[in-house]
């Protein structure tokens, strides 16, 4: 596996998931989610930033390991699977047993979309970084 691929494709993936997370979950739906869940009042910053490097890791790896993604659009595809699944098993655990959904399922649900839709981002940021690494 080529390092330097690996580093490129998580920071891509790093910089696309915090942007698009910041506008949906800090700006678009701040207001739903403070009043469904139960949010900090101020966020950890380096711990959101390190779950997003953890994130676009793991989507890197699984892109150069297995599954050959070296494109935008695959990357989108395959993240939005992956993001999905992996959204909607957290927050369903999560909703069965903590209080941090305290809305109930429908702020589940509305966290699993969003969360897929970063999922997505990082995927289509990590795609183009694997795309752009194998040309050189």
């Amino acid at each position: 596996m080529n390092s330097k691929q690996l580093l490129l494709g998580t920071l891509a993936g790093t910089v696309s998931g915090l942007i698009l997370g910041f506008l949906l979950y800090a700006l678009a739906f701040s207001s739903y989610f403070a009043q469904n869940t139960r949010m900090k009042e101020e966020p950890d910053m380096i711990l959101i930033v390190l779950g997003h490097v953890f994130m676009s890791f793991l989507l890197t790896y699984i892109f150069l390991q297995w599954a050959g993604i070296k494109t935008v659009s695959g990357g989108i595809r395959a993240a939005a699977i992956i993001g999905l699944l992996i959204a909607l098993a957290y927050n369903i655990v999560m909703l069965g047993s903590s209080d941090f959904f305290s809305g109930g399922l429908i702020p589940a649900l509305a966290s699993t979309v969003v969360d897929t839709i970063i999922w997505v981002s990082t995927g289509a940021g990590v795609g183009w970084a694997l795309g752009r690494g194998s040309s050189s």
